[in-house]
């Protein structure tokens, strides 16, 4: 059964509730004669150290040995109903297997994977896709069109990351619009290269800290991992305005790739495995997410959906509130700003920090209606379970002519050698201008979350060995600046010319 350890839980208006959990994943996987799909122990051991580098514990039962079959397929007729929800009786559907091998089946807290050939798409054509999420239960791996009908081990442990993470609410590009409609205005691509996870398609099977620094993204002493879910601190982008000269804010970047670095050009850099460079479609502001702290468990809201019961979605990370108490309104909110949080909704945050609004805090998963209405709980659970489904279930994670085509556009930026990661000690911090309120706090000024606007400030915030990139200013260190943490600093852009003055 999953288990919540909560490592902080105070009764009072103005604290949240942390803690770290315990996944719990059954996982089969089909063999054949002539190969396996069983993913290695180095496979799950890689997945596995992700997750408890931030504290959570993934437990997973690599379990039984299925009869290998080409083609997962689908209802034919109806090609667009989950994959998921067909049974057809047989072992060529996701639905008997599940009946067959799921041990866990009718548990409470416990996803399914398989890892199997391929599978149709929702034309009952078979798909070259690496893999598919329900949003909510569960995932397959589907590595048969990949090297050696396997996959790479980076791939399968990618891979399992990925789609495992969809089954914790995360999508392709954040909170940003990434399914089917590629018509909406605010559509960005899966390809979002200032989201360094492997949720993202520019990351998922070629490395996060290989890329990013491969397509100078990131400096070699950056901070981060291969196989990762994202912090949320990347600078965003207005595609209709990229200062090349600012670039990620770690480096500068040719985002034109016309050879000259400007301070304002106008290009789509998400879109597709062709690159930036010959990205099309329309533009607009891409934003990084801090994943790790929106992890949202789809078993609860799958009970919340079936029994009402308040307590699931906490355990989905729901708040529930009284909206007609401001004051708990107004602190929940800065915290959100002071935390970065949700990045996303800065401009209603600071209007629910001074206005006491309880309507604008919903999208960050905070409820105002009765916790013990469990027609209303059950209600929500439904509906957000389907929004997660039209976000999540049936979007086809990228395929290997994909990946492979994306490698080509990035110069050969090569695929790296799966390993169990070691934990970081230290983080990747900016360091610049802070806005402050009175009595709501301070939160960061411009498209980078600052989480400390002095030199010592930050230094004392962060542990050692942590990563500092200064925003070119001065900085005003008068009650006195003493360095005695280990750790790199580094001040605008790659050439040098920035520079940051301290007095």
């Amino acid at each position: 059964m999953k288990t919540k350890i909560i490592t902080a839980m105070v009764c009072c208006f103005f604290c949240r509730m942390t803690h770290a959990t315990t996944f719990n994943v059954e996982i089969d996987y089909m063999v054949s004669t002539g190969h396996t799909h069983k993913p290695s122990t180095a496979v799950i051991n890689a997945v596995k150290a992700a997750f408890a580098c931030q504290g959570h514990t993934l437990n997973i039962d690599l379990d039984d040995a299925i009869p290998h079959i080409n083609t997962l397929v689908r209802n034919p007729n109806s090609c667009t109903s989950s994959l998921f929800g067909y049974d057809n009786n047989t072992n060529t559907s996701f639905g008997q297997i599940r009946q067959t091998y799921f041990d866990h089946d009718g548990q409470a807290g416990w996803f399914y994977g398989v890892f199997v050939h391929r599978y149709e798409n929702t034309s009952c054509v078979t798909s070259g896709s690496s893999g598919l999420s329900n949003g909510g239960q569960f995932f397959i791996v589907s590595l048969g069109g990949f090297s050696g009908l396997t996959g790479t081990p980076f791939d399968n442990a990618a891979t399992l990351m990925h789609e495992f993470g969809h089954n914790l609410g995360l999508s392709h590009c954040g909170t940003q619009t990434c399914g089917n409609d590629t018509t909406v205005s605010d559509y960005v691509g899966p390809y979002v290269p200032n989201m360094p996870s492997t949720m993202a398609y520019q990351y998922q099977l070629a490395g996060v800290e290989t890329n990013m620094e491969c397509q100078g993204l990131s400096l070699p002493m950056s901070l981060y991992k291969e196989i990762d879910y994202s912090h949320g601190i990347m600078c965003s982008q207005n595609e209709d305005a990229l200062n090349e000269r600012i670039g990620s804010y770690m480096t500068e970047l040719d985002w034109d790739c016309d050879g000259i670095l400007e301070t304002s050009v106008a290009q789509n850099i998400n879109s597709a495995a062709s690159g930036w460079c010959g990205a099309g479609g329309n533009r607009t502001n891409v934003r990084d997410y801090n994943e790790w702290a929106n992890l949202s468990p789809g078993v609860s809201l799958l009970a919340a959906s079936q029994t009402g019961d308040y307590k699931d979605l906490l355990e989905a990370d729901y708040l529930f509130i009284d909206s007609t108490n401001q004051d708990e309104i107004r602190s929940i909110a800065q915290e959100f700003i002071t935390t970065n949080k949700r990045p996303e909704m800065l401009n209603p945050l600071l209007q629910a920090a001074q206005s006491g609004d309880a309507d604008l805090l919903a999208p960050a998963k905070v409820l105002t209606f009765d916790r013990n209405d469990q027609d209303q709980v059950k209600s929500f659970a439904t509906q957000i379970l389907e929004e997660r489904r039209v976000q999540n279930d049936e979007q086809p994670c990228i395929s290997a002519e994909d990946s492979q085509q994306q490698r080509i556009q990035q110069g050969g930026c090569g695929q790296p050698t799966l390993t169990t990661e070691s934990c970081f000690g230290g983080s990747n911090v900016y360091v610049g201008d802070l806005a402050c309120i009175p009595l709501f706090g301070c939160f960061s000024v411009g498209t980078c979350f600052f989480p400390k606007d002095t030199i010592a400030g930050a230094q004392a915030a962060y542990s050692s060995n942590s990563r500092f990139y200064l925003k070119p200013k001065t900085y005003d260190e008068t009650n006195g600046l003493l360095l005695n943490k280990a750790g790199i600093w580094t001040c605008g852009r790659s050439d040098g010319t920035g520079s940051a003055l301290i007095k």
